[in-house]
């Protein structure tokens, strides 16, 4: 006869199982994509806490956002320091991932977490990139045509870009246009996130840095 302990253990293999394995080649789910408003307060800081709550509601324990979206589409990007861009990127890649454990463990289907990298220059981009590998964000957006010093996009996509996952060991997934500026998306890996709500040391670090 099993255990409890066994019992509990066979029931969240099965509840893992059904969450589909990341492939190679990223296809973006279909669904409901939520981008989420940033709780800043007023010396423009993340208010982490309330971000957190904003992320669990849109998540509605599982019956709510196929995709939440952070840091894209609200019309926020250059309203938002560097530096808080990238703690907003930690929070929302923290957070989804214990909504997630949470959904696993409940056998409901898990959430994605997007993240928007885009800023003001091509240094800062990149380095927001580089940090939403970090935080193994499901999928990062750029709109290339926002950044003031861009210059060549072919060059900075093919390039810069392509170095970056090449570099850190990552495959770009697709590449997608739209009527609006160039959209950029691309799978990030699944490495082990940080155990702490995010990185204190971050608040020390220069805002191109992660």
């Amino acid at each position: 006869m099993e255990t409890a302990s066994q019992q509990i253990g066979t029931t969240k293999d099965e509840a893992e199982k059904r969450v589909a394995p990341r492939s190679s080649h990223y296809t973006p789910r279909r669904g409901l994509s939520i981008p989420a408003i940033t709780v800043l307060d007023e010396n423009g800081r993340v208010i982490e806490d309330q971000q957190r709550n904003v992320f669990r509601y849109l998540a509605q324990d599982g019956l709510g956002a196929d995709i939440i979206f952070a840091a894209g589409t609200t019309g926020e990007w250059n309203r938002i320091s560097n530096i808080e861009r990238q703690r907003l990127i930690w929070v929302a890649t923290d957070e989804v991932a214990q909504i997630n454990q949470e959904l696993v463990n409940r056998r409901r289907q898990t959430v994605e977490a997007w993240v928007g990298v885009t800023a003001t220059t091509r240094s800062e981009t990149l380095a927001n990139l580089d940090c939403a590998l970090d935080a193994e964000a499901d999928a990062v957006v750029i709109a290339p045509l926002s950044i003031s010093d861009l210059g060549d996009l072919v060059s900075f996509v093919q390039r810069e870009v392509s170095d970056l996952f090449d570099h850190r060991g990552r495959s770009r997934s697709s590449l997608e246009s739209r009527c609006r500026p160039l959209v950029a998306s691309w799978e990030t890996t699944q490495r082990p996130r940080p155990t702490s709500k995010t990185k204190a040391s971050l608040e020390s670090t220069s805002a191109t840095r992660c």
